[in-house]
């Protein structure tokens, strides 16, 4: 018999390429076992913006300063990639019994420098990897930006940059997807409308208001998708109607606050982490 299939969004594949050994990911394991898994390429443009790129923030760190400590100060100002570092040092010196003293330009400060861009470069490389692996993707949008591999430069450095000028050019099919779903994103409409205007709860997160909005301006304009910003802007709704467009019904993730609205309205079972 075949595995039922089970649509993820991008908070959950976000758990699964970090990694979680915690009681989270005992529970994302628990739901995926034996599941056709699927997600939309969507996820891989939110996950290159959310993870990868500030992987990158920290290796040109790394390469422009030649310097970990120098590193070090520049990423204490952010807490992804102050933590970053701090598993970099755990790693370079997992094998220390003593205490050490680094100091900034000295050589243990630019060997580690050394060892901690050929850490990040791995990591990006491999976690782009490890993201095409983790489900069959849907690419009804035909994202170009969701396609662009992380590219490796001759400094060392490694660009993850999402060129928006990609939506400029109408290199997807955003705008076509939008306009194939406009039935079904119109009901969504009015029954988000609907909710809000009778004041029950659980209400409309801000989040979520933020993408009705942005329907309904696609509505009048489904070409303005043609914009990175106002694109991210619909947000999770490209997840579910991914989902809707290929069939599947049962969609998997931790944004609630969105899904318990979205999924009902799009005939969706919301899937979520078992208590």
């Amino acid at each position: 018999m075949s595995a039922k299939p089970l649509f993820q969004d991008t908070s959950i594949l976000f758990d699964r390429i970090v990694e979680r050994y915690d009681d989270r990911g005992e529970k994302i394991d628990q739901v995926i076992e034996g599941r056709f898994l699927l997600a939309c390429s969507f996820a891989k443009l939110e996950l290159k913006s959310s993870l990868l790129q500030k992987l990158q923030r920290v290796l040109n760190y790394l390469v422009e300063s030649g310097s970990f400590g120098a590193a070090w100060e520049r990423a204490d100002k952010n807490v992804f990639e102050r933590g970053t570092v701090q598993n970099i040092a755990r790693w370079i010196w997992k094998d220390v019994q003593e205490t050490i003293e680094v100091k900034r330009g000295d050589e243990a400060d630019r060997i580690a420098a050394i060892q901690g861009i050929a850490l990040i470069r791995i990591r990006i490389r491999g976690l782009w990897k490890r993201i095409g692996k983790m489900a069959e993707f849907t690419d009804k949008t035909e994202c170009a930006r969701a396609r662009e591999a992380p590219t490796p430069q001759s400094d060392g450095s490694i660009d993850c940059t999402i060129h928006e000028s990609a939506c400029r050019e109408r290199k997807c099919r955003n705008s076509d997807f939008f306009r194939e779903r406009l039935i079904e994103i119109r009901k969504l409409i009015g029954s988000l409308r609907a909710h809000e205007k009778s004041g029950n709860e659980p209400g409309l997160s801000a989040e979520l208001l933020r993408i009705l909005e942005s329907l309904e301006a696609a509505t009048r304009d489904a070409d303005s998708l043609y914009n990175y910003r106002r694109c991210r802007n619909v947000g999770d709704a490209w997840h579910h109607l991914e989902c809707v467009a290929a069939k599947v019904k049962e969609f998997f993730t931790r944004n609630h606050a969105e899904s318990q609205h979205l999924c009902p309205h799009l005939g969706l079972k919301e899937v979520k982490l078992p208590t």
